[in-house]
């Protein structure tokens, strides 16, 4: 994870390429994306996907 202050293209949020912009605790931060993971969801895990899944669609 990077941070930067007011750098060349200044502050941005979101994802450009294989970076994401964001802004934690007042601090301007860059990172890569995540890597998709194979591993099996645990029961909690699959509960909580299956709640979030509901709300994004509702």
């Amino acid at each position: 994870m990077g941070t930067y202050n007011k750098g060349i293209i200044g502050a941005f949020s979101g994802k450009v390429g294989p970076v994401v912009g964001a802004s934690c605790r007042g601090k301007e931060i860059l990172r890569s994306l995540p890597k998709k993971s194979n591993r099996i969801a645990t029961p909690e895990q699959a509960l909580h996907r299956m709640k979030f899944t509901a709300v994004i669609s509702f």
